[in-house]
């Protein structure tokens, strides 16, 4: 049986502060320096270097700081270590700092014995993060699956779940959702990652046909019950997908998903992406009725089927949020296919005709500024269907773009 990934690093760990190696004994009597069998490996090299620098030209070592005997101070502590009082060069606390380390580090990978896939939980600046880990490095520190050099010391783990325990599955993915939460740029995405959509990819502006097709299911949804107000926008919008990638442009793609399935119980209209040189970044989107009502009587407050609307994206902010990783991962991976997405990224509900929409702008202005959350109606997307932009910007763009701050009282929605 090969011989476990811990046990052989601590093993390594364990004679760096067992004594010095046998080359260095030999220097030791050469030299007669007469440091003892007790003086770990790290610490036995500064002294030789020492020793040697001035016969060998090695540059001058500096004076350590009072923070850095400090921090040795801490460390010595720490591992139950006498504090080697005469230290005073920089390179000879090195060697003791990262002897202790080594002899912390051992000892903690003896105590927790972990392996590649165990889940960690790391305790730091008072708060817990779980990880999963992906190896061991020589220094004894822990590596963790999500790259950009996440690592933490074996004695910073507070509990673990083995990939052999019950609850591993569970408590994996987890780890893994708020991994990717923690990734500062998640829109830098991969060309693997850009070619799993190309299914969805739109390149062109909105023809004639799709104009027409747009009028013809707006006329046609002006009766009946909620589902099929609803129900032609769904599928004129399917039918032609450059209508809603005419909103928000990519210069190296636009991309609409119609129906993801987010969860078990959500299922959002459309997300569209767009990918340029900054990265990828989504757009959600939820239809509404064009026969619905923006607001109540007054046209400050939210109509019930406006605020429903709101919920639900919010109720897809909140999903995203506990399962990022599922929701970035391709969907032959099982995942949604949304790679780049972000916890929180804008909505945009479509909703009712202009002529319910009057005087709602404080309303709308106060949802786009508190929640990043736009509300336009189907007035307006006839519109902007209708327009071409220069520079291959979408129509959503140039509005928001020309006036970040902007008096939604004044646009004609």
């Amino acid at each position: 049986m090969a011989t476990a990934e811990w046990k052989m690093v601590a093993t390594q760990l364990r004679q760096k502060w067992a004594g010095p190696s046998d080359e260095q004994n030999q220097l030791n009597r050469l030299l007669t320096l007469g440091f003892g069998q007790d003086v770990p490996a790290p610490v036995a090299a500064a002294l030789l270097r020492a020793r040697l620098r001035e016969p060998l030209g090695l540059p001058r070592t500096q004076a350590a700081t009072e923070n850095e005997i400090e921090l040795l101070r801490t460390v010595a502590a720490e591992t139950g270590v006498a504090f080697p009082a005469e230290v005073r060069e920089r390179d000879l606390l090195d060697g003791w700092l990262e002897a202790m380390q080594a002899k912390r580090a051992a000892e903690y990978l003896e105590k927790w014995t972990p392996s590649r896939d165990d889940v960690v939980v790391i305790g730091k600046s008072g708060k817990e993060r779980s990880y999963i880990i992906s190896s061991i490095g020589t220094s004894g520190q822990l590596n963790f699956r999500g790259g950009r050099g996440q690592r933490a010391w074996p004695h910073e783990i507070i509990r673990i779940t083995r990939i052999s325990d019950s609850e591993h599955k569970r408590v994996a993915y987890q780890a893994r959702q708020e991994a990717a939460a923690r990734n500062s740029s998640p829109e830098l995405i991969g060309g693997a990652q850009l070619a799993a959509l190309n299914q969805w990819k739109v390149q062109d502006d909105p023809s004639f046909a799709a104009q027409t097709a747009l009028v013809a299911a707006l006329e046609k949804a002006d009766g009946g019950d909620r589902k099929r107000h609803e129900r032609p926008m769904q599928i004129a919008l399917e039918q032609h997908p450059e209508i809603l990638g005419h909103l928000i442009r990519g210069n190296h793609g636009t991309y609409v998903r119609p129906q993801v399935q987010v969860g078990t119980q959500y299922v959002a209209d459309f997300f569209i992406g767009s990918q340029n040189s900054l990265g990828m970044r989504w757009l959600l989107v939820e239809l509404e009725r064009p026969t619905a009502e923006l607001s109540l009587q007054d046209a400050r407050q939210a109509s019930e089927t406006l605020r429903k609307a709101i919920q639900q994206i919010r109720d897809w902010r909140e999903w995203l949020s506990n399962n990022l990783d599922n929701a970035q991962k391709s969907v032959s991976q099982g995942g949604l296919g949304l790679p780049g997405i972000r916890t929180r990224p804008p909505g945009l509900i479509i909703i009712g005709r202009e002529d319910g929409a009057r005087g709602t702008g404080v309303m709308r202005s106060q949802y786009a500024e508190a929640e990043d959350i736009q509300i336009r109606t189907y007035d307006w997307l006839v519109r902007a269907t209708q327009s071409r932009f220069p520079m291959g910007q979408g129509a959503l763009d140039m509005e928001l773009e020309e006036d970040w701050g902007y008096d939604l009282s004044d646009l004609p929605f």
